[in-house]
């Protein structure tokens, strides 16, 4: 992940009241989505796609990821480019996301998919704090202030 860019992973609203330990254990794999039945968001080009995943949108700018395991949706990696980032993208990736019945989960905390929630967690994240104010962001990680 580049600085610029604040990632968080989608996983089913089944789990919006659990508790994470390992994001590993609550990922797609239950509900067994075929490969075929992603609907790719219409507002990202595919760059990549193989057996293995689905990658819609540049790596180092705002890209969906989507594995598969077995040919069966695992997980869901987000990530958007805070130096492109507006209000229309983000509505765009919340539409999206909320079709799939999906939340956001980021630092290990679940949260339910919402403009509001996602655009707080955005603006409370060192990604924003960086693309915002870089030289500010740089003294704190120097002073300890600012933790990664």
């Amino acid at each position: 992940m580049a600085i610029w860019q604040f990632d968080f992973h989608i996983i089913p609203n089944d789990f919006l009241n659990s508790e994470i330990e390992n994001v590993n254990e609550y990922l797609w794999d239950y509900k067994k989505i075929n490969k075929s039945k992603i609907k790719i968001p219409e507002f990202l080009k595919i760059i990549k796609s193989n057996n293995d995943e689905i990658q819609c949108g540049d790596y180092d700018k705002t890209c969906i990821n989507f594995s598969f395991e077995n040919g069966y949706l695992f997980e869901i990696f987000c990530r958007i480019d805070l130096r492109e980032f507006n209000i229309y993208l983000l509505k765009k990736v919340v539409f999206y996301f909320r079709k799939m019945d999906g939340s956001v989960l980021y630092n290990n905390k679940i949260y339910m998919l919402s403009g509001e929630i996602l655009k707080e967690l955005i603006l409370s994240s060192n990604s924003y704090k960086f693309c915002t104010a870089p030289m500010d962001f740089m003294n704190g990680l120097k002073s300890n202030k600012i933790n990664l």
